[in-house]
């Protein structure tokens, strides 16, 4: 049964990523602050900075929809199969889950920056706006390990998409070493995120790797059994709260408390149902934000091509130049990538459909696959 929390709370996540984005990269955002009041300043800068710790909620939720997911799965019966090859095809089946949307989103880039280069758009020589990528480049992204090999991503969100991966295997590795006992899967879980909150966060450079953001994932996978009232989860967490708590009187950090309070949240009994109809749009809402989340950046690549361009420049004219007169265009521009990602997210999520379906039909053929085609759905 679908979860309107999560459901809302994936939505909600993309569309506030993509707004921190947008007010990040877009060239027409920063004629803003000098055309807003201090109000709505403080929420500008909202979304320049804080914004982006929406991610905590990708997080849990990803640590929340693993964990129902392998409950609910095979992946420790799979028979014939040892424990490397369990977890080979478990990462091999949430690859198939996460890479079609990203492959699309890469595409997507690389032919825009292609257009762009021919026409000599001056977006190119935006901070923001990685060269143009070599097939060694593309390659380490296939393989999601740009962040690793200290490769700039193409794309913005691409580092998440490898960090879900390494966490989903750590997740795996758990569950498939702790499903002897009722309590040793809670109990390993809480360890390794209270080591990711203590010391995991001061590892150098270690944001590329799962141990910076475990504790996040595994929140969330606590939260998944607290849920049905498992006695040890409920400790976890109760646990995790009590350094999240110790944490903020030694070293004070946002990041902790925004992934435990969407663990909390989604620890809770379910509320009440909504109507058919709204439960509906939010569902389909739901399923088109990673692509969605993934796919905003080619929008904004290319909403920031025409505002640049002279022509564009030209008939906007003298209102440039008066910052109470900009702010209409602006929004006119930002609400361009909104409604154009959201165009977007529609065919990129049923291209990815069919890719996905060509890849697992091809992997069906292999002697050894047993993908249980029953990932979590990405946060």
């Amino acid at each position: 049964m679908r979860s309107v929390r999560i459901d809302s709370l994936k939505t909600l996540g993309a569309l506030t990523i993509a707004l921190h984005h947008i007010v990040s990269y877009f060239p027409g955002a920063a004629l803003l602050p000098a055309a807003l009041d201090a109000g709505a300043l403080a929420v500008l800068g909202w979304f320049a900075d804080d914004a982006r710790f929406m991610v905590q909620f990708f997080l849990v939720m990803g640590g929340y929809l693993t964990c129902q997911s392998l409950v609910r799965s095979s992946i420790g019966d799979a028979p014939g199969a040892g424990f490397l090859g369990r977890i080979g095809r478990a990462l091999g089946d949430r690859y198939i889950r996460l890479a079609p949307e990203l492959w699309l989103a890469v595409l997507m880039v690389v032919a825009i920056k292609l257009a762009l280069q021919t026409l000599h758009s001056p977006a190119l020589d935006l901070a923001w706006v990685s060269d143009f990528p070599s097939a060694s480049v593309l390659l380490a992204h296939a393989t999601l390990l740009q962040d690793i090999l200290a490769i700039p991503a193409v794309s913005a969100g691409i580092w998440y998409v490898a960090i879900d991966l390494q966490l989903f295997a750590v997740l795996c590795c758990i569950s498939l070493l702790g499903t002897s006992s009722p309590m040793r899967l809670p109990l390993a879980i809480t360890a390794l995120a209270a080591i990711s909150l203590v010391w995991g966060q001061d590892i150098p450079g270690g944001d590329v790797a799962a141990p910076y953001f475990f504790f996040a994932y595994g929140a969330g996978a606590l939260a998944s059994m607290a849920q049905q009232r498992h006695r040890w989860a409920l400790g976890g967490l109760a646990v995790l709260s009590a350094l999240v708590i110790h944490q903020a009187v030694v070293d004070p950090q946002v990041r902790p408390f925004w992934a435990l309070g969407c663990a909390l949240l989604l620890s809770l009994p379910r509320g009440p149902a909504l109507s058919e109809g709204l439960r509906t749009l939010v569902a389909r809402a739901s399923d088109r934000s990673y692509a969605f989340f993934l796919g905003h950046y080619a929008v904004i690549l290319l909403v920031s091509a025409l505002w640049l361009h002279p022509s564009v420049q030209g008939l906007m004219g003298h209102a440039l130049h008066r910052p109470e007169n900009s702010v209409g265009w602006v929004f006119c521009f930002i609400m361009l990538v909104l409604v154009g990602s959201a165009m977007l997210a529609v065919p990129h999520h049923w291209g990815s459909q069919k890719v996905r379906h060509a890849l697992r039909s091809l992997a069906a053929l292999h002697p050894l696959a047993t993908f249980s085609h029953r990932s979590p759905r990405l946060p």
